[in-house]
């Protein structure tokens, strides 16, 4: 079957279809998420969702009409991937995309049991404390190797209450920021703004949560060559796992 024939299978896939497909891979999706591009044959997917502006591609199963849907696509987008194997991928730079590794290694801490004391002077973030954090976001972390969080995206995090922060005065002094994808708790932002604060109690807190929730495990995207981070990591019974996560982009 060739490819143009395969876009007759749109017709038999629903929207609730596609969108399961979505959360069942990448851990969540949006009710009013735009969905662009869809082809399935042979338990082979490629798709693309609107997502802060911008057409991200999703694929699952055989490369070979894998290869044959991505020549064909027309428009700027990208491909978000994230692996053990750096070069796992290459075949893409074969179809003219462009390759940028924003974050390598992850650190992850399996769950196992709760943590029972944590400190409590740590608290959720509340809603109408999201601008002050975006600001902070901005403030302290390098848009360049820090994905940038929009303030809708924010705020959906804490309505899930999976934001922490650590307060003086009011004013937010440490914070940390986690993202559930799947069965997993990803740790988006970790900032310690005090000298006087362990950022562990945060870390704690996430994991509880974790494992409150019956999540597999707790991880975090480090840079390679931060010291600092990698032994904070392994204090809290983190260990580094050899992964990438790796952005390849199309224009046209």
């Amino acid at each position: 079957m060739k490819v143009k024939d395969i876009a007759e299978e749109i017709k038999k896939i629903d929207r609730k279809q596609i969108l399961n497909f979505v959360t069942n891979f990448y851990g969540k999706h949006e009710e009013n998420q735009k969905v662009i591009y869809f082809k399935h044959m042979n338990m082979t997917y490629v798709f693309s969702i609107m997502s802060d502006d911008v057409e991200k591609v999703f694929f699952w199963g055989s490369r070979t009409i894998i290869e044959e849907i991505l020549s064909m696509y027309s428009s700027t987008h990208v491909v978000e991937c994230v692996t053990r194997d750096i070069n796992e991928f290459e075949w893409l730079l074969r179809l003219h995309y462009l390759k940028f590794i924003i974050l390598q290694r992850c650190y992850v801490s399996k769950m196992s049991n709760c943590e029972n004391q944590l400190c409590s002077s740590i608290s959720v973030v509340l809603q109408q404390e999201a601008e002050a954090l975006i600001q902070l976001i901005h403030d302290y972390f390098d848009s360049v190797t820090s994905r940038y969080l929009l303030k809708d995206e924010l705020e959906d995090l804490i309505e899930q209450k999976t934001v922490w922060k650590w307060e003086e005065n009011n004013n937010i002094m440490a914070f940390l920021i986690a993202k559930k994808e799947g069965k997993k708790l990803c740790i988006e932002y970790l900032y310690n703004g005090s000298h006087n604060f362990k950022a562990s109690y945060l870390i704690q807190i996430a994991k509880n949560y974790a494992c409150e929730n019956q999540l597999i495990c707790v991880y975090a995207w480090k840079d390679v060559d931060n010291k600092i981070s990698q032994k904070m990591y392994a204090n809290n019974g983190f260990v580094e796992e050899k992964m990438y996560k790796i952005i390849y982009m199309k224009t046209v």
